[in-house]
């Protein structure tokens, strides 16, 4: 298990502080993020898809990644977030963007929120 936090956003009202832990398990790795703070808040977390992997939509909060030489993974969002794909980009190397999806997650309401993401092997 690995855990980090950042006040990045303590500017905003109410003086969010962002906390993700990650905890590997034999059969899946499960990312949680909270936001601890006052108010009311919209919070998004984004998965930017690779190069070489696809991504395909399975229900509500359910995605696939096809991982070469890796297989198949499951990618699930937890019931408090919507999750969606969107349009997006990454930087494979410097100065270089490649449009590619991206997952994202958002959840909206008083803090403090908080959303878990599990990768696990695919079906």
């Amino acid at each position: 298990m690995v855990a980090c936090s950042h006040d990045g956003y303590t500017r905003l009202a109410g003086r969010p502080v962002h906390r993700r832990e990650w905890r590997l398990e034999p059969q899946e790795l499960r990312i949680r993020d909270e936001i601890s703070g006052a108010g009311e808040h919209r919070a998004t977390g984004y998965l930017h898809v690779q190069p070489g992997i696809g991504v395909t939509r399975d229900g509500e909060r359910t995605f696939y990644l096809d991982v070469p030489e890796a297989g198949r993974l499951r990618l699930t969002v937890d019931a408090n977030a919507t999750a969606t794909i969107e349009d997006g980009f990454v930087g494979p190397e410097f100065g270089k963007l490649l449009p590619r999806p991206v997952v994202t997650w958002c959840l909206a309401g008083p803090l403090p929120l908080a959303a878990t993401t599990t990768l696990a092997p695919g079906d």
